[in-house]
This record gives C-alpha cells, structure tokens and sequence, in this order.
C-alpha cells in the first residue's frame, strides 16, 4: 500500500464530535426518522415512542426528590437499544460526507473526514472540507445535534 506521503501528497483528516449527543436526540425528529428513512410503523414505531415516552428524569437531594420531568430528548446511555436508536438517528449524515467527496470514519458520537492530494490541490482540499463541516452542522441543526467547536480540529 502507498502512502500518501509516499506518493508525493498531502492529507487532512478532520476531526468532528457532537456535543452530549445521546442528550439531545429529539424523540419527534427520531419518530420521523423512524418512519421515512427504515419504513417503521405501526407497532414497532408505537413500541419505540412507547419506550422514548417513559423516560424521567428527578433531582434529588439526600433522600428528598426535588423535581422530576418527562425527557422529550435524548435515548438512553448504557443500553443495546439506546445505542441503536442513536446510530439510526444519525446514520444518513455519510451521504454529506460521500457528497464532497471526503472519506469518512463514523463512530457514535464522533466523525472523522479525511480527503488527500497533490500539494497544489490544497485550497480545493480546504474549500470541500469546510463546505462539508458547515454542511454537516446544517444537518446537526435539522437533527438537534450541536458540534462541539472545542473538539473539532483540522490535522
């Protein structure tokens, strides 16, 4: 295998974390999701809602509950099914990443772009990267999602 050094080019690889991800899932966009990206419905759509529907949170001090709220956002750290719900909510944004060309690693709640090539290409390479981040932080918005500007960087 060549590298790209080896060959006489230059890469850079793009570093993405969302912010408390698995705390920001919107159940009304998951539901949405649910139904037009995987054709979900019926009583498997109504067991998902059923189980987003149930989470709670409290707030309790010593032994005194002080309040507790129905969650309208977010799926459940620690869980098989958490986790799944999760990766199915986000797992549409690689076409972003394939529509500038860029190559992509995705883990839960991280991406990573990389894209290479001959050092005069440079300003091309920097022009598809930053269209592909603000392209990618479009599609948080739509998702409810946030980038963590503090944990992306350009290597």
């Amino acid at each position: 295998m060549i590298l790209v050094v080896d060959d006489g080019r230059v890469g850079a690889l793009t570093l993405l974390d969302l912010s408390a991800a698995f705390d920001t899932v919107d159940h009304s966009v998951l539901t949405n999701v649910m139904r037009k990206r995987f054709g979900v419905s019926r009583k498997v759509l109504g067991w998902v809602e059923e189980y987003m529907r149930e989470r709670s949170q409290a707030v309790r001090v010593n032994s005194n509950e002080l309040a507790s709220t129905v969650l309208k956002f977010g799926v459940p750290q620690g869980s098989v099914l958490g986790l799944k719900i999760f990766i199915d909510y986000t797992e549409d944004v690689s076409k972003i990443f394939s529509q500038h060309d860029l190559s992509q690693h995705l883990f839960v709640d991280d991406m990573q772009c990389l894209c290479c090539g001959k050092p005069a290409e440079v300003p091309y390479m920097v022009t598809r990267i930053e269209n592909c981040v603000a392209h990618v932080s479009t599609w948080c918005a739509a998702k409810r999602l946030q980038l963590n500007a503090d944990k992306t960087e350009i290597l």
